[in-house]
């Protein structure tokens, strides 16, 4: 649970620092890590739909992949 105590802290004073609400930051990082699976597991966007969600309260992100 200290993780998630640690990234919600890190959040805010990114969010303090760079001027920007916690969801513009959540939502690039959501992109990102949206990019590094599709690059490490070769998966199309036309084929493959990933869907990532952030639990606040868990402190936890959950990776749902789709395929057609």
């Amino acid at each position: 649970m200290r993780d998630a105590q640690d990234f919600k802290r890190t959040l805010e004073l990114l969010s303090k620092e760079r001027g920007l609400s916690k969801n513009e930051i959540l939502e690039s990082l959501i992109a990102a890590l949206k990019s590094a699976i599709r690059k490490e597991y070769g998966l199309e966007k036309g084929e493959d739909y990933l869907e990532i969600r952030y639990n606040e309260s868990k402190g936890e992100f959950e990776v749902i992949r789709y395929r057609e």
